[in-house]
């Protein structure tokens, strides 16, 4: 089947693009730390006036936190409001990574240089840019549409003294639609990007009603290859979970053992990504050619055709007949 074999040519891209995936992982870790270290260095010294940073190493204190949030808690909770410019942050630096990624991946020979990263990531900006507004939009309109009704169904539920189970169930075929559609249009916009890429599209609608109509025509194909692409992630973040809260953090050595277990963490989910960036397009790329290629030969059958019967026509004429008129 062709989504085996693209997602087998896609795990093999973590080995050819190891520095691609670098530069995405680079791309996020630094102004990361940009932020992080000064935080750090803030929320060390608030610790070190008022509790024992040993205390918090071993699991979570209620006694130091609340002698530290007594002490700094408005300094810490302004720090921590400003989360929501750190998402906006990193919605930014993701779009510019997802257009470095497909820009080098759309040749095969190009090399993922400094500058070639830059140059694909500064490119396709404003064009996923768009793209990622309108499917916000797009999702945001159906979690209204699908629960505004459980929400009138839960308050009725209530009204006649409904059990939390009986929400749960109620919830579930909600939840189920909406994880189908989010899936969906999740796919929809990643065929979007490489038909932007691709075909060098400005037009990002057009993109967007030619990527629906490539999905739903293929729709076994791509929906299938997609969860065949959560299946490794998803092993990656249970065993990465698991190693997490089986770890004691009780020394410096420790500390560091688990940053670099974080770090390697990071570097594999971007592999992740590169890797189904890579199966995904390859698999645009087969369907495309292939459909460019029938075309072709049903042009050409209708010129034969066409041409035959030019040939009929003529012989059929009796010599010596000459034009009306």
């Amino acid at each position: 089947m062709k989504i085996l074999k693209v997602y087998a040519v896609g795990f093999t891209t973590i080995i050819k693009r190891f520095r691609l995936i670098s530069l995405a992982y680079l791309s996020l870790l630094i102004p990361a730390l940009m932020v992080a270290l000064p935080f750090h260095s803030y929320f060390q010294k608030a610790m070190s006036q008022y509790i024992s940073p040993g205390k918090l190493l071993s699991g979570f204190d209620y006694t130091a936190y609340s002698e530290l949030m007594n002490f700094r808690g408005d300094e810490i909770k302004a720090v921590f409001s400003q989360s929501f410019w750190l998402l906006i942050l990193y919605f930014f630096i993701s779009i510019f990574i997802t257009g470095a990624i497909l820009h080098v991946l759309q040749d095969k020979e190009r090399k993922a240089k400094f500058i070639t990263f830059l140059t694909g990531g500064s490119k396709y900006f404003w064009r996923f840019f768009r793209l990622s507004i309108i499917f916000l939009i797009i999702h945001a309109l159906v979690a209204l549409i699908l629960y505004i009704p459980f929400g009138i169904m839960v308050k009725n539920a209530f009204e006649h003294a409904a059990t939390e189970r009986s929400v749960f169930f109620l919830f579930l075929p909600f939840g189920i639609i909406h994880l189908f559609i989010a899936i969906y249009l999740w796919v929809v916009s990643n065929y979007t990007k490489f038909i932007i890429v691709h075909k060098g599209s400005r037009l990002v609608l057009k993109s967007i009603w030619e990527a629906l109509k490539f999905v739903s025509a293929k729709f076994l194909g791509t929906y299938g290859l997609i969860l065949l692409l959560f299946l490794f992630p998803l092993l990656l973040m249970m065993l990465y979970y698991k190693a997490s809260v089986n770890i004691e953090v009780t020394s410096g050595l420790l500390i560091f053992m688990v940053f670099l277990m974080q770090q390697i963490y990071l570097w594999l989910r971007e592999a992740t990504r590169v890797w189904a960036y890579s199966s995904q397009f390859d698999y645009y790329l087969i369907c495309n050619q292939k459909q460019i290629t029938e075309n072709k030969d049903q042009s050409k059958s209708s010129d034969t055709l066409t041409g035959k019967n030019d040939k009929t026509s003529e012989s059929e004429k009796v010599p010596g007949d000459k034009p009306e008129g």
